[in-house]
């Protein structure tokens, strides 16, 4: 079942799909079959050839926050990567690899779907790669409570490679000691579990402790 995908070129020996997603490129797959059965696969971010554009919508394109865009694209490239090296044993195995890319495209964009709607609920927030784990990236945002003007809470949450099936590390810094950071720190860990949506849940209890 391609119900996500388009069929752009296919023969004896060859097949290429695209898959319909929310980034300005495309995620393509191209296969390649030789008369001994010897599958390779070449994974790539492209724009839609002409011949198929009519199967594509602008409608389902996302303007995403420029941060996102750059993640989106780190973790697609990645993919890509770990696609080319994937060894194909006979043309039996080419629907599983078409079935995890597709798993895993959908996973990486609902991710940047989520973090680009956070970072337009908070002004004050930015999102960074990790300087330390290739592939991780950093959130982090900044929230004030009324009662407390000279006193910002600094959250910063470290998005693993395989978000949403890792917790999120999460650390809190008070920039006037005048929040309980340990304190939230043990009730914000309970929230931060693996899950979709985890960091919409995080970022939704931090603005109900600071209220």
């Amino acid at each position: 079942k391609l119900h996500n995908w388009v069929l752009t070129g296919s023969s004896d020996s060859t097949l290429s799909l695209v898959f319909r997603g929310a980034s300005s490129q495309y995620l393509t797959l191209s296969f390649s079959i030789t008369d001994t059965l010897v599958v390779t696969l070449d994974a790539s971010m492209n724009k839609v050839p002409r011949s198929a554009q009519s199967f594509f919508s602008e409608s389902r394109k996302k303007k995403f926050h420029p941060a996102v865009v750059g993640f989106l694209s780190n973790k697609m490239s990645s993919l890509c990567d770990d696609l080319k090296k994937m060894r194909l044993l006979s043309p039996s195995e080419i629907p599983s690899v078409i079935h995890f890319a597709e798993l895993r495209a959908a996973r990486i964009e609902e991710a940047a779907k989520e973090i680009d709607t956070i970072l337009n609920r908070c002004r004050d927030s930015f999102l960074q790669p990790s300087d330390t784990l290739k592939h991780e990236y950093e959130f982090t945002a900044f929230f004030k409570n009324s009662s407390r003007k000279r006193d910002r809470l600094r959250v910063t949450l470290s998005i693993a490679d395989c978000y949403p099936f890792a917790p999120l590390n999460l650390h809190l810094q008070s920039s006037s000691n005048q929040f309980d950071t340990d304190s939230m720190n043990r009730r914000l860990r309970k929230i931060a579990k693996p899950g979709f949506g985890a960091l919409t849940r995080v970022i939704d209890a931090v603005h109900a402790l600071v209220r």
